[in-house]
């Protein structure tokens, strides 16, 4: 391994979410949710607040069996600079 290099991140993620019924096994499935971010490393330390929004499809292929899917989009604000 290459033991402790000193780093810590921690994220919180509050949100609230929908599923729409498109037919009796497939949902459409919406989440938007508030970012809290704090990564140290080496002596620096940075956070930062911000947003993520999701959306994808949950199908029930099997009673046992349940597939997800989906994209998500997050930001975290910052400068913008490049």
């Amino acid at each position: 391994g290459f033991g402790d290099i000193g780093v810590d991140y921690t994220e919180l993620k509050v949100g609230l979410g929908l599923n729409y019924a498109v037919s009796d096994t497939i949902d459409l499935v919406g989440r938007l949710a508030w970012l809290s971010v704090e990564a140290e490393a080496f002596g620096f330390s940075e956070d930062e607040d911000g947003y993520a929004i999701s959306g994808g499809l949950r199908a029930m292929v099997t009673p046992k069996l349940e597939l997800n899917g989906g994209v998500e989009y997050a930001d975290l604000g910052g400068d913008g600079g490049d």
